[in-house]
């Protein structure tokens, strides 16, 4: 009855499509529906998220006045109501709208057959290969990391999640912690060359293999899952450069998708599908790959050797006339205008705040290129991320963000290296809150050479991030390139 009743709707389901509307989850669920429930005293109900306007105004739910609103769910909702799928997602709601088939939206590999409809629409991941697909497990065994208390003295590096690099390497040694493991958990728990390791919860998927001389000695977290792979059937570094494909982490999206956290557990990385060629295709394509990634390590070490020079440029100032930030610029900082999230209307407009673009706003305060410095934030002592960058156009500045306008371009771009470049810590108060106000940014001395030296050195500088960009937008293209060798082999 449970297989007949699996058929029927499958049948029923197959021919039709459905809107599926989600809402997000804390702050963007409140901008989304325009509303927020409080329970403060004397407010309690339902408020709008924008002060001075309806719930309908701030809503991107509904639009009570008409159905072809495209940046409104109802109009996509009545739409679907009358046979119509075609309509284009507006920008501002793909996180929230998306056409799915209903098909997709049931379970019917589990014994039991509930019939519900999930909002968690997993896609059919299919695998395309000329040779045999096996599931992972079949050639790697799997293993849960170990769980301790780390510091930043130990015996042995604690490998977390937060160490593995995008392209599959592990952070150096400097920003690592380390635990003192007893010598029957360096057993079980001590990496060995060619292991895989993957995160299985925060960044679910990212993967990285260790190499042992390459690092140091290093036992793998609990939030992290070990793969050894079978040497008798498998490369370590084949299996490895399969973690780094479309069809791999079109594997995770499915295996992880869930109402809650995405995660991964050992189970399911071992239901995950692999093609699996004969060695020798398996040797020519690990031989290719390492190629690009050796091209990768040079445009990388030259990279390295282009932003020192740049460093050394730059450092040489230091022997010219210095003056006073305020002296050379223009404060425009009565220009600033903090907005709170809830009060801040979607748009086109960059919104920036003390690291960057925070989001994108309907209006904007200034339309120039202007240099903005961070006034407070922890990043003003970590230096995680520059300090000082360009904006230019038509923007919005919160007061997270100091507002310089220089005479010209040149002088712009040079204070804007140097302050990334230097040590400005005597001019930034508070320990738990770091804080660079105007006063002390206007008193930072910058020395400057005359505007014909400057000039000569700004287009040294130019010469040599052009090089540096060309070189990253190389690094960029090899995960691609890395794609085709394994499609190239296997498909």
């Amino acid at each position: 009855a449970i297989e007949q009743d699996k058929i029927l709707y499958f049948i029923l389901a197959l021919p039709q499509k459905i809107v599926l509307v989600k809402t997000g989850d804390k702050k963007k669920e409140k901008q989304f529906l325009g509303y927020e429930f409080s329970k403060r005293r004397g407010s309690e109900g339902i408020h709008p998220t924008q002060r001075s306007k309806s719930i309908d105004d701030c809503t991107q739910l509904y639009d009570a006045n008409t159905f072809k609103n495209p940046v409104k769910a109802s109009t996509y909702i009545y739409q679907a109501f009358a046979g119509q799928f075609d309509l284009t997602i507006s920008e501002e709601l793909k996180e929230n709208i998306s056409y799915q088939n209903l098909v997709d939206a049931l379970t019917f590999d589990r014994v039991d057959f509930e019939k519900t409809i999930s909002l968690s629409v997993k896609k059919k991941v299919k695998i395309k290969s000329k040779y045999k697909i096996i599931r992972l497990g079949q050639i790697a065994q799997t293993q849960y990391g170990f769980t301790d208390k780390a510091t930043s003295n130990g015996k042995i590096r604690y490998l977390r999640i937060t160490d593995l690099k995008d392209n599959g390497t592990i952070k150096p040694i400097q920003q690592a912690v380390f635990i003192n493991p007893s010598e029957e958990t360096k057993k079980q728990f001590l990496l060995k060359n060619n292991d895989i390791v993957i995160a299985r919860s925060g960044s679910v998927g990212k993967s990285a293999i260790y190499n042992s001389d390459i690092y140091e000695q290093m036992i793998f977290a609990s939030y992290l899952i070990r793969l050894t792979a079978n040497k008798k059937m498998v490369l370590a570094q084949y299996l490895f450069n399969f973690t780094k494909t479309e069809m791999y982490w079109n594997q995770v999206e499915f295996h992880s998708m869930t109402v809650t956290q995405p995660n991964l557990n050992a189970e399911k990385i071992k239901n995950f599908q692999i093609p699996l060629p004969p060695k020798d295709i398996q040797e020519k394509i690990v031989s290719e790959i390492e190629l690009l990634e050796k091209q990768e390590q040079k445009a990388s070490k030259v990279i390295k050797q282009f932003k020192l020079a740049i460093e050394s440029i730059i450092n040489d100032l230091g022997k010219n006339e210095k003056v006073t930030l305020d002296k050379i610029s223009q404060n425009l900082d009565s220009h600033r205008k903090p907005v709170t999230r809830g009060d801040r209307q979607k748009g086109k407009y960059p919104y920036y705040g003390a690291s960057g673009i925070v989001d994108y706003v309907s209006s904007y305060l200034l339309d120039d290129t202007v240099l903005l410095i961070s006034e407070d934030g922890a990043n003003l002592k970590s230096r995680v991320y520059p300090i000082a960058f360009t904006a230019s156009g038509k923007i919005w500045v919160n007061n997270h963000a100091h507002i310089l306008k220089f005479k010209n371009k040149t002088t712009h771009k040079l204070v804007e290296l140097f302050i990334n470049q230097s040590d400005i810590s005597e001019f930034i108060t508070g320990q738990a809150q770091p804080k660079l106000n105007q006063k002390n940014l206007n008193s930072i001395k910058i020395p400057l050479p005359s505007l014909l030296e400057q000039e000569k050195i700004i287009s040294k500088i130019k010469k040599i991030e052009e090089e540096i960009t060309l070189l990253e937008n190389s690094i960029a293209q090899i995960p691609q390139q890395k794609e085709a060798i394994l499609k190239k082999y296997l498909e």
